[in-house]
């Protein structure tokens, strides 16, 4: 969905942000990183590395979407094009604000402006701000008059989940979008609330995600269902999202559940509300998750993955063996891999 083909560095700025107890003191820099073509690759990975696994937000406000301090300090650099050291430096100042517990780590503040890109096939530009607060440990081979030394720092893991918002413009629209990683879920409130202020943009997307979190809690906590009920069930719902443009509500209990009489009514209840055109992007990403294993004993385990697998009667056999006095399953596969 993000192509970075053309994407260039056009400005960054690294500042401190220092927890309470610290003796060091927060840093603001005045001053912008030189050598933009040196970092554009590392502050790309650092930016983009988690993409695909951010929340899809936008900016919110109580009362006025102005008072939302990163809203307006990165409008001031995105939409209007001032001054980029001032304004980012008012971004650091608020995550001080806002970083006065105890149990915040300190660490680096990176502000990266970026050019050039495409979302959706649609022209951005991308404010990244990306705390950095664990360093990893490195190991550097010096070879100086063909004299082999090795020594030790501490640096930036570009591949490292960082706090992170991306904040995207789209110019065409005056319409801002944020894509938000947290390092850790703990992170959420502080970094997602009490900093960027944003809250889950509510599109076919989001609902799409929903709806199957929905159905699959539902199928796989249920005690009416057998084992192999709930894979088949799971495997029915995928079909539903993967064929059809519109999640109805009434149709998906028709195709899924139509051969057993379910007590639907709590299902029902959380899925109405979020009926809405299926986004396909959404449906493959989250079909990875509908993984059901039927556990048999304490050391067999039957894993299977959601997929264009038909009726489980096509897979599994189940019965019981009166000579052996056990149950069993029987399974059918056309290839050993």
């Amino acid at each position: 969905m993000i192509d970075l083909s053309k994407c260039e560095l056009e400005k960054a700025i690294i500042h401190y942000i220092a927890n309470p107890l610290e003796k060091v003191k927060s840093v603001i820099s005045n001053n912008v990183i030189d050598d933009n073509v040196l970092f554009q690759k590392p502050f790309l990975k650092l930016s983009f590395n988690k993409f695909e696994e951010n929340e899809i937000c936008e900016f919110t406000h109580e009362s006025e979407i102005n008072l939302n301090e990163v809203y307006f300090f990165s409008s001031q650099i995105l939409k209007d094009g001032n001054d980029f050291i001032t304004n980012s430096q008012n971004i650091a100042k608020h995550l001080i604000e806002v970083s006065r517990h105890p149990n915040i780590k300190g660490g680096e503040l990176l502000i990266l402006k970026f050019k050039g890109a495409r979302y959706e096939d649609k022209e951005v530009e991308i404010l990244s701000i990306v705390k950095v607060e664990d360093k990893e440990q490195f190991l550097q081979v010096n070879n100086l008059n063909e004299k082999l030394t090795i020594s030790s720092f501490k640096g930036i893991d570009l591949k490292q989940n960082n706090k992170l918002g991306l904040i995207m413009f789209f110019k065409e629209k005056s319409e801002f979008l944020v894509f938000v990683n947290n390092r850790k879920k703990d992170d959420a409130v502080f970094w997602k609330e009490n900093f960027l202020n944003v809250k889950y943009k509510v599109d076919d997307r989001y609902k799409t995600e929903h709806l199957l979190k929905e159905c699959r809690h539902f199928i796989s906590n249920s005690s009416e269902f057998s084992p192999e009920e709930k894979v088949e069930y799971l495997s029915k719902s995928i079909e539903f999202f993967k064929e059809e443009t519109y999640f109805d509500t009434e149709k998906y209990f028709e195709k899924v559940f139509k051969e057993k009489n379910v007590d639907i009514d709590y299902l029902h209840e959380q899925i109405k509300p979020l009926e809405t055109h299926i986004a396909p992007d959404t449906v493959r990403k989250v079909e990875k998750k509908f993984v059901k294993t039927i556990v048999l004993d304490d050391d067999i385990k039957i894993r299977i993955s959601m997929g264009d697998i038909g009726g489980m009667s096509d897979i599994l056999e189940k019965g019981f063996d009166v000579d052996k006095n056990k149950r069993y399953y029987k399974i059918y596969f056309e290839e050993e891999k």
